[in-house]
């Protein structure tokens, strides 16, 4: 994943919420800044949500050990008219049911294999949203120290451009 796009983002973030707010008081620390990013990021969001989903999987593999019931039914309505050897009219209800409850005492080592398989991915997603956090905290403290400097530069030359006013100003009175 490149870099470049994330840190350009975060720096048009912290640029627009400069230029909404030039007035302020106080900027953002970078403890601040790095929080709102964690909290925030949609990247991180989407890591957590795929951890979530990942963590489902332990429990299905577990239930490879828990007995399971099936139950199924038919209902149905007859109607049955016969004419031999009198006419008789008759009406049925039907309704069957099954249920069936099997518990596994043995799958071939299935069971251990996948509960090992779930927890393994657990594990690598885990690494996984860690890996994205932070990269997504390296891109904030990038994109912030980018403003700092970059508002560091537009101080000195606006304190350039005033001096330089100055010597004009001073320059043109003699």
């Amino acid at each position: 994943m490149t870099r470049e796009p994330i840190v350009l983002s975060f720096v048009l973030l912290f640029a627009l919420a400069a230029l909404a707010f030039p007035h302020s008081a106080q900027a953002l620390s970078l403890r601040e800044a790095m929080a709102t990013a964690y909290a925030t990021h949609p990247q991180i969001e989407a890591a957590r949500a795929n951890l979530r989903s990942i963590d489902e999987e332990v429990a299905k593999a577990n239930a490879g050990w828990r007995p399971t019931l099936s139950i199924g039914g038919v209902e149905g309505f007859q109607h049955i008219v016969t004419d031999q050897p009198t006419h008789l009219e008759q009406d049925q209800n039907l309704l069957t049911g099954t249920a069936t409850l099997s518990e596994p005492l043995y799958r071939g080592g299935r069971t251990v294999a996948e509960i090992r398989r779930a927890n393994a991915l657990v594990r690598a997603g885990r690494a996984q949203l860690t890996d994205t956090e932070q990269n997504v905290l390296l891109n904030a403290a990038i994109a912030y120290m980018d403003v700092v400097r970059d508002s560091g530069a537009l101080e000195y030359r606006r304190n350039n451009l005033q001096v330089l006013q100055g010597q004009l100003d001073a320059g043109t009175r003699s």
